[in-house]
């Protein structure tokens, strides 16, 4: 992706209504005094509060005890602590486009080039996109019954599946309304304009207008990583290496957006990527095995609850975690190249007070860590030695209550190196 002007929420230089826009900057920055208040969450759970002085090549905090430093491979995410009621909120115009290292922005496409189309974002940025960069394009604005059937294929691609039910990776596909009926069409997109999509289907070229279009699962992304997910008060998500900021914003540097700054007053939070840290739910487990006490087995809830929604846990959601049910084991080869374990534990938010379940880790056969999480308590933060361990085994079992409403949340769980 090529900006052709800074993006909107990012710095802005133009005059007319983005000078307005300069000078809320600025009363913000005035009305919070400069640097922004955070917390950081390091890659072991502790967390450290304090004022930011620098971001790049480090982080410099000013805290209660003296000034501090962290290199951002340390750091698992970072947390707004003054969030600014003048941000701008979101809205549903327009589309939403989910790119492949993990971008999730609102826009609408302003004009097309000869292999993308140019998307206009934020207070009046644009950009250039191309299929490759994307690996899904929704319409918010579509009938209840398209957009459902949409979030039930998304969900459905986040979660694993055994290679014979497995899509074609290379294989497109369009959610569709059409009077009453929802159509799912497996073809290729062939080209994205400002009124609809140019869609090969059982070997002829259709126009679908954006109109009755629910949205796109595009089936070859290429892959791309940012070393940061920067997340705004809008929702909208830009990955990214921090590369430079001051008392305004933070400057991401990555090879969709080149470099991307980002204004404090509308980060509420950033989630750090290491090279010394892997997500669970980036892996495929070795073996899941499902007990189920009525009939109903329960999948993995991959980045997502067991309900499907996003994961939720102790009233403050999570982008990367996993969740289980009772009884459930399931395991995980390490390979003994992990030091620790560690994740914020306890019941989904989504599953209510309910829910009483014990958690048990098993590392080539030995117990390593086991507790108890119920409805209705506070999440608990936990760490688990790893060394030499070559397969990982999480097993979840019965509370007081049996299986009713266990819907164990395991957010951020990571491998630490």
């Amino acid at each position: 992706m090529i900006p052709i002007q800074p993006p909107g929420l990012a710095r802005c230089v133009r005059t007319g209504a983005c000078g307005a826009f300069a000078l809320g900057l600025l009363a913000a920055a005035i009305a919070r005094g400069g640097w922004p208040t955070v917390q950081l969450t390091l890659l072991d759970g502790r967390q450290v509060a304090g004022t930011l002085s620098a971001v790049a090549p480090r982080l410099e905090l000013g805290t209660s005890s003296g000034d501090i430093s962290f290199a951002w491979e340390q750091v698992l995410a970072l947390q707004n602590q003054q969030p600014d009621s003048s941000a701008a909120v979101g809205s549903d115009d327009g589309l939403v486009f989910e790119l492949s290292d993990g971008s999730v922005f609102r826009g609408r496409i302003i004009s097309t080039t000869d292999n993308g189309v140019v998307v206009e974002f934020g207070r009046g940025a644009t950009c250039r996109l191309d299929p490759t960069m994307c690996r899904a394009v929704r319409n918010d604005r579509a009938a209840d019954a398209a957009r459902a059937k949409l979030a039930d294929l998304l969900r459905e691609r986040r979660e694993p599946q055994p290679a014979e039910e497995a899509p074609s990776p290379a294989e497109d596909v369009a959610v569709v309304a059409r009077r009453s009926d929802v159509l799912v069409l497996h073809g290729g997109v062939r080209r994205l304009e400002q009124d609809g999509i140019r869609f090969t289907w059982e070997g002829q070229e259709v126009h679908l207008p954006w109109g009755r279009v629910a949205g796109l699962l595009l089936g070859r992304p290429s892959p791309r990583s940012g070393a940061s997910l920067v997340t705004l008060r809008t929702a909208d998500r830009f990955a990214g290496r921090p590369v430079g900021g001051d008392e305004d914003g933070l400057t991401l540097q990555s090879p969709i957006f080149e470099r991307l700054t980002l204004a404090w007053a509308d980060i509420e939070r950033i989630e750090c990527r290491s090279e010394r840290l892997v997500y669970l739910s980036d892996l495929a487990p070795r073996r899941y095995d499902f007990e189920p006490l009525f009939g109903k087995v329960w999948p993995i809830g991959v980045d997502r609850s067991l309900f499907g929604g996003p994961l939720s846990l102790g009233g403050k959601p999570h982008l990367k975690g996993i969740a289980l049910h009772s009884r459930c084991e399931v395991a995980y080869l390490l390979g003994g190249k992990f030091d620790q374990f560690a994740a914020t534990v306890g019941i989904c938010d989504d599953a209510g007070r309910r829910g009483a379940a014990r958690l048990i880790f098993v590392g080539d056969g030995r117990v390593l860590w086991e507790g108890d999480v119920g409805g209705g308590q506070p999440p608990r933060e936990i760490t688990v030695d790893l060394l030499d361990v070559r397969e990982l085994m999480i097993r979840v079992d019965y509370g007081a209550d049996l299986d009713l409403a266990d819907h164990v949340c395991m957010a951020q769980a990571r491998l630490i190196r």
